[in-house]
């Protein structure tokens, strides 16, 4: 095998290109401050879609567009090859009260390929026989599909230790190293680790590290979830309204997010969210109204005002790579994001256009 490289951070970012790097025969040590896949990763909700998708630019519906095409594949691999299901679900996707006629939306589908229809208060009806009736029309995209995340997570990381990925969590990294414009590996709570190979997948945390005269633009962008327990079927398809969204699951749990607050490192929760999210939910699903509660959480995802994902060589330290950035769609930009970056490390031809996620 070639030498080793280093990659800071294993969640889906981090897991993902491990995997491709092996596969491309490459030897790879990942480290995680706690357990693998445990932040965003696993506090996501899964839609395989952006949100809103005609708001981004191009660059990430590409990264999108990509990972839709080869996701079904890949999840049964990882099934396949681990005995744990993911979960994958063409659930369709109705998004509220938006008008299918508005030409951003109309040049994204038409750009990408995307299949989506208009439907009026009986058409919902019959789509989501749950949904409140006050609702009167929706854009409705039946190819989209979901993800359990934290299914996933523990598919990847079964996935990556059987390929022969070095996989140390509870490892810190504190420090990226580099001599003049050559990094030369790491430097963790217990000592300093040789490489010159390093990537930085490190999510809301990736900003943290000093990297020369640039730094990453990656910050922390809290989000609360709650989660519902109903009968199986009670609601069938992913419903997204002002921003926030509904994801039922196959065994009858919902998921509703979720908030958007800049408070640094801070995962608490709280009763007002809590109470917040409830009834968003319960004004779009009545029969909410009775289902428990089971659970509430936070997450911190990586977030940055261009919008786009880092991924690529850093332009002044050779050997020092990112892959990070990538909001509130981790999941379904992870695959694309991961192929893009090894072509980038490997040399190969990139399977995209590599520029508009440079550092610059």
């Amino acid at each position: 095998m070639k030498d080793d490289i280093l990659i800071v951070g294993a969640g889906v970012a981090g897991l993902m290109t491990a995997i491709e790097l092996m596969q491309a025969g490459l030897k790879v040590r990942l480290y995680d401050t706690g357990q693998a896949g445990m932040e965003s990763s696993w506090a996501g909700g899964g839609i395989l879609s952006p949100i809103y998708p005609w708001h981004y630019p191009d660059a990430v519906n590409t990264l999108a567009h990509w990972g839709t095409q080869h996701y079904p594949d890949y999840f049964a691999r990882l099934e396949a090859d681990t005995g744990i299901d993911p979960q994958w679900l063409v659930s369709g996707h109705l998004i509220l009260q938006t008008d299918i006629n508005t030409p951003a939306i109309a040049q994204w589908a038409e750009q990408f390929s995307i299949r989506l229809e208009q439907l009026d208060q009986q058409q919902l009806r019959v789509i989501e026989p749950a949904l409140n009736s006050k609702f009167d029309q929706a854009l409705w995209l039946p190819e989209i599909g979901q993800i359990r995340n934290p299914r996933l997570v523990q598919a990847l990381k079964a996935y990556a230790i059987k390929l022969g990925v070095t996989l140390s969590e509870n490892t810190e990294v504190c420090r990226i190293l580099y001599d003049a414009d050559q990094v030369t590996g790491i430097e963790t709570q217990t000592g300093q680790i040789n490489g010159e190979r390093v990537l930085i997948a490190a999510g809301a945390w990736s900003g943290q590290f000093t990297l020369g005269n640039r730094q990453l633009d990656v910050e922390p962008v809290k989000g609360q979830m709650i989660q519902f327990q109903t009968t199986p079927g009670t609601i069938k398809r992913i419903t997204l309204n002002e921003g926030r969204y509904i994801i039922p699951r196959k065994d009858g749990k919902v998921l509703t997010g979720s908030t958007l607050e800049h408070s640094q490192f801070d995962k608490s929760i709280d009763d007002g969210s809590q109470q917040e999210l409830h009834a968003f939910a319960t004004a779009i699903y009545p029969a909410l109204e009775s289902a428990l509660i089971i659970n509430h959480w936070a997450g911190l995802r990586p977030g940055n005002e261009r919008q786009t994902p880092y991924i690529g060589q850093h332009p002044e330290i050779k050997g020092l790579y990112f892959n990070t950035g990538h909001y509130r769609n981790g999941i379904i930009l992870g695959l694309a994001s991961a192929r893009l970056c090894t072509d980038i490390i490997t040399g190969n031809e990139p399977i995209l256009p590599p520029e508009p996620y440079a550092l610059n």
